[in-house]
């Protein structure tokens, strides 16, 4: 595609640069950070336009793919000139397929599709989190994009939203065609985040269309391309959004560390027994006046109800120490202080032995009515899909035997939950120090091998794709398609059993104004998925049926 344009110097002859964002519009992104990707996208757009205005041989045509479970054309699949182009709102939905939107942007690069006199195409990947793809998919998928001549010429760029441990920077990396010029462009706060966006844009606009090679044809390869340097990572942090956030001793900054420092479980003294207290809701008070008379109250504060029975903490079978929970019945290990590596100090907490069961919740919703599907909060801070496979539309993956764990909670009824029972949940060390029970320095709860070894957990596995026709792990089964019972499989070196596998787990942190997901699930394949330093984020509200918790209780 070619097209003269009079210029007063003579003739100029536009070639075209095509640009391609992949963005990915899983659930993870959902909240303050799809908003953000929206709003420094469109706030991109002029940047590139008066960037390239002084090239006037340029002629930019923009496409978008997103990809969730599927990749989808956003923007397309006919290019739309910069000057034409709108960015129309992106919201979320389902699990990341990255190598989905890849193979897409195969083909739109393939030489019948692409203009021999175009420059080299701009491709710019936006995800926060691991792909829902095996690896050798993913791999793949790179392989097959980099053997596409016009794959290997284009500028390749990746923006990682997220904390480092919230993806897997080397398969993001595996995507970039500037690997050591520019890397992995990690936008860890929202403002950093529209910051890469804009600079992504208009650097790789600029190089690209600057690439020049012999006989006027496309430059070989997109290394030749020269790339600016992009702004410092240290770039001014804004403090994301978080509710109350938890503050242990001497807690430094948040966990950066993928590794542990030991902490086998030993006899040692008993911790001292948790006092819980139960915050009950009282019935509305009656307001005074005309709305008095027509029968409407006010909501007091959620008043604190001691439980008084006592506590006793007994030897547990791994070793430690153990307690249960009098509001309901929940068996505690006592997880001893330690440090994670990044001098993280995590004090000693007591942490559920099991995921929160449908029979422990089943008494929670009807001890507050207002957490029953349909209830006033149930409407108000979980989605839809709240309590699923209890309305009967979900039983097949999401059990609902009494002693699975209860699944299609949002982050707020897990809160809640946590509290009416006198305890919390986890905060991100909290729970990574549990869940590495005392192993130095693995990648994953059950040490380093994959697939994982008999019994390690519940995860997608030859039973699932026989049911569901799922991808799985190969060579891995555990013989449950969906969630299993609490406790089927082996335990951690402090006792806690299903740290990995069966639904992943809220806990307390904050990124952007989600909160984060560890641990995996039943659902998940990749080992990226289930490495015990891997976190994942969702908007507080949302309901899955790999999706529940356990309780902590700091002392």
């Amino acid at each position: 595609m070619t097209n003269a344009v009079p210029a007063p110097e003579g003739e100029i002859v536009k070639r075209p640069l095509q640009f391609f964002w992949l963005v990915d519009y899983s659930g993870s992104m959902g909240g303050r950070k799809i908003a953000t990707l929206n709003q420094a996208i469109r706030e991109a757009i002029p940047e590139v336009k008066k960037a390239v205005g002084t090239h006037p041989e340029v002629q930019i045509m923009m496409r978008a793919i997103k990809f969730s479970d599927d990749a989808l054309w956003h923007v397309g699949p006919d290019a739309v000139p910069l000057d034409q182009f709108v960015w129309p709102e992106l919201t979320i939905a389902g699990g990341t397929s990255t190598a989905k939107a890849i193979r897409k942007l195969t083909d739109e690069l393939s030489i019948e599709k692409m203009s021999k006199k175009g420059y080299p195409p701009v491709c710019i990947l936006v995800s926060d989190g691991f792909c829902t793809d095996p690896s050798e998919e993913y791999n793949a998928a790179i392989q097959e994009l980099e053997q596409q001549p016009w794959g290997k010429k284009a500028v390749r760029l990746s923006i990682a939203i997220g904390n480092e441990s919230d993806y897997d920077e080397s398969e993001l990396l595996k995507f970039v065609s500037h690997k050591e010029q520019v890397g992995v462009l990690k936008a860890d706060t929202p403002e950093r985040l529209a910051t890469y966006i804009k600079w992504a844009s208009v650097t790789a606009s600029i190089g690209a269309s600057a690439g020049k090679s012999k006989g006027g044809s496309a430059i070989e390869d997109s290394t030749n391309v020269v790339m600016a340097a992009p702004p410092p990572p240290a770039a001014p942090p804004v403090t994301a959004p978080v509710v109350e956030p938890p503050k242990p001793p001497k807690s430094p900054a948040p966990l950066s560390a993928k590794t542990a420092t030991p902490a086998a479980p030993s006899q040692g003294p008993p911790p001292p027994a948790p006092r819980f207290v139960r915050y009950v809701q009282p019935p509305p008070r009656r307001r005074g006046g005309l709305l008095g008379a027509l029968g409407v109250g006010t909501l007091p504060p959620p008043e604190p109800q001691p439980l008084n029975a006592k506590v006793a903490v007994t030897p547990a079978p791994s070793g430690g120490w153990m307690c249960t929970n009098p509001a309901d019945n929940a068996p505690m290990i006592w997880i001893p202080a330690g440090r994670l590596e990044g001098k993280t100090q995590v004090q000693g907490f007591w942490m559920y032995q099991y995921e929160v069961t449908n029979e422990q919740y089943h008494k929670f919703v009807e001890a507050n009515p207002d957490w029953k599907p349909g209830g006033r909060k149930a409407k108000q801070l979980a989605d839809q899909d709240y309590l699923n496979h209890w309305r009967g539309e979900d039983k097949e993956f999401a059990s609902t035997e009494p002693r699975a764990p209860v699944a299609w909670v949002s982050w707020h009824a897990a809160m809640a939950y946590s509290n009416w029972v006198g305890g919390d949940l986890p905060t991100n060390d909290q729970w990574e120090w549990a869940a590495r029970g005392g192993v130095t320095g693995k990648k994953f709860v059950w040490g380093d091998q994959w697939p994982p070894p008999e019994g390690a957990g519940n995860f997608c596995d030859q039973t699932a794709k026989r049911k569901f026709g799922w991808t799985a792990i190969d060579g891995y089964d555990d013989g449950y398609a969906g969630t299993s019972p609490v406790g089927s499989f082996t335990a951690n070196g402090y006792g806690l059993y299903d740290m990995a596998g069966n639904v992943s787990e809220w806990v307390k942190d904050a990124y952007f104004d989600s909160r984060n997901l560890r641990g995996g699930s039943s659902y998940v394949i990749g080992p990226g998925a289930l490495a015990v330093s891997t976190r994942d984020s969702y908007y507080p509200p949302l309901c899955s049926g790999n999706y529940g918790f356990r309780c902590a209780r700091t002392p």
